[in-house]
């Protein structure tokens, strides 16, 4: 269990809430690319989803790092960078970062 908040984590810039970062950005990458609404959203959903309590419902969570088998959500960006960058120097390469978990080793 992590020992904080989702739902009160801040994000770095602007105020605008962690819970609502990967919302934000999918909304706009959808409607940029003709995507159907929430398509990407819910692929999102799947891959770094967290329950958040202060909205009732899941939201992705833009500070979610997997490698070596596990699943880990951060804080803050700092946090999910120095983690990432720990498992590139122990040799893991194989890593997926962020909302939508885009693999490094790959992409």
């Amino acid at each position: 269990m992590l020992g904080f908040s989702f739902s009160t984590v801040q994000a770095e810039q602007g105020g605008l809430p962690v819970s609502e970062i990967c919302e934000r950005h999918i909304a706009k990458a959808e409607k940029y690319l003709d995507i159907p609404s929430q398509l990407l959203l819910a692929i999102a959903m799947v891959e770094s989803g967290v329950w958040n309590a202060a909205r009732d419902r899941s939201t992705a969570w833009p500070w979610t790092v997997y490698a070596q088998q596990q699943g880990h959500r951060f804080a803050s960006k700092a946090e999910a960078l120095a983690r990432v960058r720990l498992f590139y120097n122990q040799g893991a390469h194989n890593i997926d970062v962020g909302c939508m978990q885009g693999n490094l080793k790959f992409h």
